[in-house]
This record gives structure tokens, sequence and C-alpha cells, in this order.
């Protein structure tokens, strides 16, 4: 600051206390929303694990659940399946899965707060049948009623 003049708040610095106290309080409530979706996460690794029809609640009734498959790079498939659809076809494919021993594992879990009552978690996940790790994101909302819910799931297939 060359050339200016130092300049003093008549307030006696209360102003820049009360910008860093507000920082603090919006740090303090994005931490919060991080670990509350963080939960939610892992609620889905645990129900998804225990092949658990109750994994349907955790998505928002308007989320959506895409499925990609990707070959060497190049995006074959997309498919977006409406939650409500999904949650009629989840108890099949859990039983599918538990009848297959089929298990998934996450690795690299990052979560990114995208802004008041919005988190999205990336991980990479291996199945016990696929032949290597994929990418999935979950982004997660804080829903009226105060639960976080699942409104979109991307979910990735390398072959």
């Amino acid at each position: 600051m060359l050339g200016r003049k130092k300049q003093h708040s008549k307030d006696g610095g209360r102003q820049a206390k009360g910008a860093s106290g507000q920082l603090l309080m919006q740090a303090d409530a994005i931490a919060l929303e991080m670990a509350q979706a963080q939960v939610v996460f892992e609620q889905l690794i645990a129900l998804e694990a225990a092949y658990d029809a109750r994994l349907g609640a955790l998505y928002a009734d308007d989320g959506v659940v895409i499925e990609r498959t990707l070959d060497q790079g190049v995006v074959r498939r997309t498919r977006e399946i409406p939650v409500p659809r999904y949650r009629a076809a989840l108890e099949a494919s859990l039983a599918f899965s538990k009848k297959a021993r089929e298990r998934s594992f996450h690795t690299q879990i990052l979560a990114d707060h995208q802004g008041p009552g919005w988190v999205t978690v990336r991980s990479m996940r291996r199945s016990s049948q696929a032949r290597q790790p994929a990418p999935y994101e979950v982004t997660l909302r804080r829903e009226p009623d105060g639960n976080w819910r699942i409104a979109r799931e991307t979910a990735t297939l390398l072959l």
C-alpha cells in the first residue's frame, strides 16, 4: 500500500471483527452440512452392502439416477431413471445382487459443498463384478423436512 494513508474506522475495528465472525459462522454452517451429507453417503454404502431396500428412502421423490456406460473413454449409453421407477425396481435388483454376491467398494471419496443445502460426493466405486473402478457421484440436498436426500446419482460402468 505505497502512497496510501492508513484509514482507521470510527467503530474501532468492530466491523472487521463482525465480518470475520460472520465468515466463521458460514464456515461452521458449511462444515455441518458437509458432515450431515457424509452421514447420508455412509448410510447409502451401508444399506447397499446389506442389500436393504430401505436404500430407496434416501432418494428424493423428484430425483434421478443416471447410469452411464463408457468404452475406452467414449460414452456408449446413458440411461436416466426417475427415482419412483428406480425404487420400484430396487428390491428385485438388490435380491439379484445378493444372490450374485456382488459388493461395491468406494475409494477416493471427496465431498464438495455446492451451496446452502447442496453437497456433491464423488468416489471411485469398484464392484466385485467389474474389472476396474469407475466414477460414482451423488448430489445430496437438504429437503424442507430437514433430511438430506439424494437428488441425483450418476453411476458409471467402464467396459
